[in-house]
């Protein structure tokens, strides 16, 4: 099993990451499961999202406290906890360098991207978590990108419009390719 654990504060997409990533790989037949888990409920509280796709039915339903990837929206929530348990990848929303990052945190296999300075360029401001979300397909092959264009064409379409839907298609691309 494929287990992702999202950090981010509430009402930067993390829910909605997790959701277009499972989606995605239920696409492709895997069985799937995204679920969020709340502190205090309110916007800008710290939250976790959750996600895990595997070849064979998910019989559990909890928290995932050894994820293969991490990934961090909001890089104000970067402690020592965050690589906690993890044992694969971990990508952080921030404008500084990876090396820098890989010494505080005593973790190597991490990857930094200002995901939120792309999100501006394509989507207006929101959006970090779909750049994200294209550097965890291209880091970890879980899912094909292009179902998750797919997904996140059938999810926001309706609610936001074809501009920004677009948008944000550009973005998962651009945070795809930027991860070498």
């Amino acid at each position: 099993m494929f287990q992702v654990r999202f950090h981010a504060r509430a009402g930067q997409g993390s829910k909605s990451a997790a959701q277009i990533l499972v989606e995605a790989a239920n696409m492709e037949g895997k069985f799937i499961q995204a679920f969020p888990e709340y502190g205090p409920e309110r916007m800008g509280a710290p939250m976790l999202a959750f996600a895990k796709i595997s070849d064979t039915e998910i019989r559990e339903y909890e928290s995932v406290y050894n994820p293969d990837a991490v990934v961090v929206i909001d890089e104000t929530l970067v402690c020592d906890s965050v690589v906690k348990g993890a044992k694969g990848t971990v990508i952080i929303n921030t404008k500084k360098n990876a090396a820098e990052l890989k010494k505080e945190l005593k973790y190597n296999n991490l990857h930094t991207i200002d995901a939120s300075e792309i999100s501006q360029k394509y989507t207006g401001g929101k959006g970090a978590n779909i750049v994200l979300l294209g550097a965890l397909l291209k880091l970890n092959k879980i899912v094909k990108i292009e179902n998750a264009e797919k997904i996140i064409e059938s999810h926001f379409l309706k609610k936001i419009g074809k501009e920004k839907t677009d948008g944000n298609i550009k973005a998962l691309r651009e945070g795809y390719n930027l991860i070498r």
